[in-house]
């Protein structure tokens, strides 16, 4: 969408994209059981479905999160998940 508003060349998204490849990331493979809960989860701690996920994945990975939203900020301390400082 940025591209089509002109907002980013598309020499700018190649290379975040290249960049992006390198890393290395690890897919979560979640169980129906466990994203047939997740609004459960998201209800309990104010969140919305796609917050709950992260908040969710970091408290099952027993990794810290990062992230700028307040709401999300405030579901860690429920959660018992550590936040990513800098």
């Amino acid at each position: 969408m940025a591209h089509r508003r002109n907002r980013i060349a598309i020499d700018r998204i190649d290379g975040f994209l290249t960049r992006l490849k390198a890393l290395p990331i690890d897919v979560a493979q979640e169980a129906s059981s466990e994203i047939l809960d997740l609004p459960i989860f998201a209800r309990s701690h104010g969140l919305t479905n796609y917050d709950a996920a992260y908040l969710k994945l970091a408290a099952t990975s027993l990794l810290p999160l990062a992230t700028n939203d307040s709401e999300l900020r405030r579901a860690t301390t429920s959660a018992g998940v550590a936040l990513v400082t800098t």
